[in-house]
């Protein structure tokens, strides 16, 4: 992040002054009811699609819960969360933790150096995001349709994206444009959190999850990032079996979650993949088959036409 941003988020706001001087958090500036529910009305400007706000430093916050989605980036320095499972999510700089609608945690202190900000996002504001999505990332609409629900299922989503260039990118623009709104239209907002989400799609090795191994969703994902880190060898069965649950199970539910078979997500992954190799290696056909998990070059050369429509030869001219 720029050293400008840095500079001026590290200012105290009026909030953190009486923080300083000895007030207590007022919770009648986060929450409508006597409930600690951070209420979005209280935040976003009327009108306002998303905003974004700087975390409140120098004050603990208790266990409280939102009702919109929360999508908090570290810019520097840490944040300690707890659940009321008792699990700790340490956020580091430059990674990003999402919360769900109504999931519950507490914040403890933050520091002076401590610098992150909140995007908060009422659930239409994905609708965007989904069309751009579309069907070519199950684990994206997944993720979106995960944290627009008010299923408590997935409460939190920790993504250690610090050292992935596009992401950062991505996340440092939005900053930028909603600091400064003249930068940028919703429409760009929204655009930009589309492209967010088609980036995180594709690293599901560095996203945590609550651990919940066994839960629906835990499930899902656990076969979606299977699907994208080995194709290759992507072996369902023994997923199911290292869960202690039947095979039929696993897929129901990745067909529910997602609409396809856990089977045709990895032909998906596994064409997408040979299409890469085919146009930019000089591997031969058989060998570009065998690089993503089919060792019978007759049936790898069916499948493929019939789901790309050329021979792999053809594709590759």
């Amino acid at each position: 992040m720029e050293e400008s941003i840095l500079s001026r988020l590290r200012v105290p706001t009026q909030e953190e002054r009486r923080l300083l001087d000895g007030e207590a958090l007022r919770r009648e500036d986060y929450a409508s009811t006597t409930s600690f529910e951070v209420d979005s009305r209280k935040l976003l400007p009327v009108d306002c699609a998303i905003t974004l706000r700087k975390h409140t430093r120098f004050v603990a916050f208790p266990m409280h819960t939102h009702n919109y989605v929360e999508m908090m980036y570290m810019l520097s320095g840490q944040t300690v969360h707890r659940m009321p499972s008792g699990e700790e999510v340490v956020l580091r700089a430059g990674e990003l933790l999402l919360f769900g609608r109504h999931a519950m945690h507490a914040i403890e202190r933050a520091q002076a150096e401590d610098i992150a900000v909140n995007f908060i996002v009422p659930p239409a504001f994905f609708e965007v995001a989904i069309e751009m999505i579309g069907s070519d990332s199950a684990i994206g609409l997944f993720l979106i349709g995960a944290l627009r629900s008010s299923d408590q299922e997935i409460s939190f989503l920790h993504f250690k994206v610090s050292n992935v260039p596009p992401v950062q990118s991505i996340l440092e623009s939005m900053v930028v444009s909603l600091l400064e709104p003249r930068y940028a239209t919703a429409r760009i907002n929204q655009t930009a959190m589309g492209l967010l989400f088609m980036h995180l799609s594709r690293y599901p090795d560095r996203l945590r999850q609550p651990s919940l191994p066994n839960r629906p969703h835990a499930l899902v994902i656990n076969v979606l990032s299977e699907i994208q880190d080995h194709y290759q060898e992507a072996d369902f069965s023994a997923l199911a079996k290292r869960r202690h649950v039947s095979l039929a199970y696993v897929s129901r539910l990745v067909r529910q979650a997602t609409g396809k078979t856990a089977t045709a997500l990895l032909q998906e992954r596994r064409l997408e993949k040979a299409r890469e190799l085919l146009h930019t290696t000089t591997l031969t056909i058989a060998e570009v088959g065998e690089a993503v998990g089919y060792s019978n070059t007759a049936y790898f050369t069916r499948l493929f036409k019939s789901r790309v429509g050329l021979n792999p030869s053809a594709d590759r001219s």
